[in-house]
């Protein structure tokens, strides 16, 4: 699954799952700091990934340094794949 693909995955998530409003989300938009979001949706966003790309992220990397963006998120993703 690429970078398109996997965004488009999470921005459906945003939408049915955490009900947010995904036309002003783009890769930079600060979904934790920014109030979009709680710490409680990052695990569910990491559980997400976790069953999407059958992948294991660990508790100490749910943090808004990896998932407080969705730019964060996908370079994350990346990195975890590689």
């Amino acid at each position: 699954m690429d970078d398109a693909a996997i965004e488009a995955s999470l921005l459906r998530f945003f939408a049915d799952i955490l009900c947010l409003d995904v036309t002003p989300i783009g890769r930079d938009l600060e979904l934790l700091s920014g109030g979009h979001i709680d710490s409680m949706d990052l695990v569910r966003i990491a559980a997400h990934l976790e069953e999407l790309l059958d992948l294991e992220i660990p508790d100490e990397d749910i943090h808004d340094d990896h998932f407080g963006s969705t730019g964060r998120i996908l370079t994350y993703v990346a990195r975890r794949r590689a």
